[in-house]
């Protein structure tokens, strides 16, 4: 995903309210999950990204495939 593209998601995910925690889908396979706004940052095309237990993540936006809503349990 171009770095554009995904701050235009980002910023839409991250504003909604009240905040719903979301995925991002990385092209690996990988998941990303945002509990938090504050969480997850854009520098240039790299993405920062912290979880709860405080460890961080770096990727680049083109690495990105999707930001969607975490499925409902059940």
């Amino acid at each position: 995903m171009n770095t554009s593209s995904f701050e235009r998601l980002l910023k839409g995910f991250c504003n909604r309210q009240p905040f719903q925690s979301f995925l991002i889908e990385l092209l690996s396979g990988g998941r990303v999950v945002v509990s938090h706004p504050e969480t997850i940052g854009v520098d240039g095309d790299m993405v920062h990204h912290q979880d709860p237990t405080g460890r961080h993540r770096f990727f680049e936006t083109e690495a990105v495939s999707d930001l969607r809503d975490i499925p409902p349990k059940g």
